[in-house]
């Protein structure tokens, strides 16, 4: 699932953000400063390049290209990882991390294609283009969660047809960001029931855990901080 997300790791327009006060600087810089003692426990330090500006601000491309750069570790780490939920737990910081950076790169992206949109376009409702685009993006990713846990669940029909349940809670409204962390998080639960009553394997569990640890990472950080640009937007 995880590699789907190098998909996203294009250029953005960095004169965009001439028209916004930068309110994610900090939790980026914090991100890569804790993100880097991985890297460079890894032997992946030299990878991550200088992206700063200035103390305070930073080039975003350049950051964005390190993330490219850096992201293909946790891809390459993924199935050692997922042969052991103690393993899983031990790396959790990791992979929230390395989810966090790439909801960051979403969030630039966001910000870039909804002024691409406006600087060219008469736009009437631009709280609703936000949010479009942010929903756009979320449900990229989810449905290939969603396609994940279904196939980790196809050997029990019974199993499966219980997740599929929750997947059809999910609701979508025009007018409002869509939080699939909620069905995430039962999902797990669920998965993890499931092992305890040996219906479902522990590699699958490993698989599920992983994934779902990652995808909860990266939504909840994408909604917390598109939310201050939703609010900024008239």
């Amino acid at each position: 699932m995880i590699e789907t997300c190098k998909k996203n790791f294009g250029l953005i327009h960095e004169e965009n953000f001439s028209h916004i006060k930068p309110w994610f600087d900090k939790a980026i810089i914090k991100n890569q400063n804790q993100l880097s003692k991985y890297l460079t426990r890894f032997g992946w330090g030299e990878k991550l390049k200088p992206y700063l500006k200035d103390k305070h601000s930073l080039d975003y491309n350049l950051f964005i290209t390190n993330v490219k750069n850096t992201f293909d570790l946790l891809v390459s780490k993924e199935s050692g990882i997922e042969q052991s939920a103690k393993l899983v737990k031990k790396f959790s910081r990791f992979i929230t991390l390395s989810a966090q950076e790439v909801g960051f790169v979403s969030l630039l992206h966001i910000i870039d294609d909804y002024f691409e949109e406006v600087n060219n376009h008469e736009v009437a409702k631009k709280r609703l283009l936000v949010i479009k685009l942010t929903n756009k993006t979320i449900t990229q990713l989810y449905q290939v969660y969603q396609k994940l846990m279904l196939t980790i669940f196809n050997d029990q029909a019974e199993l499966q047809k219980m997740v599929k349940e929750v997947f059809d809670t999910d609701g979508f409204y025009v007018d409002q960001v869509f939080d699939p962390s909620f069905n995430i998080r039962t999902l797990f639960k669920f998965a993890n029931k499931s092992t305890n009553n040996k219906k479902l394997t522990t590699e699958s569990f490993n698989q599920v855990y992983f994934n779902s640890l990652f995808a909860d990472s990266y939504f909840t950080t994408l909604r917390y901080y598109v939310e201050n640009f939703i609010n900024s937007v008239y």
